[in-house]
């Protein structure tokens, strides 16, 4: 136990960070640059600043690494115990529902700024733009799964466990595992991925460009069933309607199959939903809801780093498509309790879509 002098500290300096980031507050123009082109310095400060985070605890829980508080963040909202959002209250949609791009946004601008708070450089997050081929061109030197970045795919000798690179087995170990029923079977200590298993091609500019084209940022019913011709956030989200989000016996979120009937159901899975499978993969055989998954299929996903180059590129298509949309702004606006403009983000206290809104008053852009 912390003596009362110390706990005071501590607790101040919680509520201090808290009270900070709460409040989003443009002090410069940070450029987030893609991935190829990055410089070599670039690359090493991004992996440097990943390893420090890491290795810092974090000011919100003692008990976790800052790096680990993301991922931590990330695992609660697949949380759906009754206690937790039943009677209590809605559930707040951060996958599968509209919630989907504000809160990933505040969480890339956290954890930039986290980076840069461990490391001490004007580090900023990089994006991984899946739709070049040579992001994943093993021969190119600037692409995203080399051994001086975010190391390669899994080495099926040690169970698809990623062993190249400064986030490998021995060196990366993940400290919050995915839990429930769907997830738990999943757990690994290391960062696993089978690259392109079971689907073998990431997305194109032309699935990007028909995201582009939906004319309203999302529509009734407010979730993978939402008409993708239309609702860009499903569309970029990447739908996947023949399976919906939803509470589990056992208290988790998870896929599920849409009952029969169901209006805009498909198999298609699109943009951000295929490229967390592309990368975990499948690590061992049988069929998809029984077989173990990859570390960027799970509700852990940020355990793997590409978590955050991934969905800045998704957070990049949200920026072009507000560029060209002039007016268009989040919805619902109201009647979706919990999941509304002005509805608070948790756990980032009282942010909300609105105050996300605009990346250049959040102090940073695309280059």
């Amino acid at each position: 136990m912390c003596p009362p002098i110390a706990a005071l500290m501590l607790s101040l300096l919680v509520v201090a960070m808290t009270s900070a980031q709460d409040r989003p507050v443009a002090s410069e123009m940070r450029v987030r640059k893609s991935v190829s082109a990055l410089t070599a310095q670039e690359r090493s400060d991004f992996v440097e600043a990943v390893l420090a985070l890491k290795r810092a605890r974090s000011p919100f829980d003692p008990s976790l690494t800052y790096y680990d508080q993301f991922v931590r963040w990330h695992k609660d909202r697949y949380i759906c115990h009754p206690t937790d959002h039943g009677s209590a209250g809605p559930m707040l949609m951060v996958h599968a529902g509209p919630m989907f791009l504000p809160w990933h946004r505040e969480l890339l601008r956290r954890f930039e700024d986290a980076l840069r708070d461990v490391y001490g450089k004007n580090v900023t997050l990089p994006y991984w733009d899946w739709t070049d081929p040579e992001s994943v061109n093993p021969d190119n030197p600037r692409a995203v799964f080399r051994d001086d970045f975010i190391g390669g795919n899994g080495d099926p000798a040690h169970e698809y466990a990623v062993t190249t690179g400064p986030f490998r087995k021995g060196v990366w170990q993940l400290a919050v595992h995915p839990e429930g029923g769907f997830w738990a079977r999943s757990k690994s200590l290391h960062i696993t991925r089978n690259l392109g298993n079971p689907y073998k091609a990431l997305p194109t500019q032309a699935d990007v460009d028909a995201a582009l084209a939906a004319d309203e940022y999302d529509l009734p019913p407010f979730d993978l069933t939402s008409d993708r011709a239309r609702s860009f956030r499903n569309a970029l989200e990447g739908e996947f309607a023949a399976n919906t989000m939803a509470c589990g016996d056992d208290g988790w979120m998870g896929p599920r199959p849409a009952p029969p009937g169901t209006p805009g159901t498909s198999t298609r899975v699109t943009l951000h939903n295929l490229v967390h499978p592309w990368v975990g993969g499948v690590v061992s055989s049988g069929e998809f809801r029984t077989a173990r998954l990859g570390t960027m299929i799970l509700s852990t996903s940020p355990n793997d780093p590409v978590f955050f180059l991934h969905h800045a590129n998704v957070d990049r298509i949200w920026a072009i498509w507000q560029t060209r949309r002039p007016g268009k702004t989040y919805q619902p606006r109201s009647g979706q309790p919990g999941n509304n403009a002005d509805s608070p983000m948790a756990p980032f206290g009282d942010v909300t879509p609105d105050a996300v809104e605009h990346i250049t008053a959040l102090g940073y852009r695309y280059q």
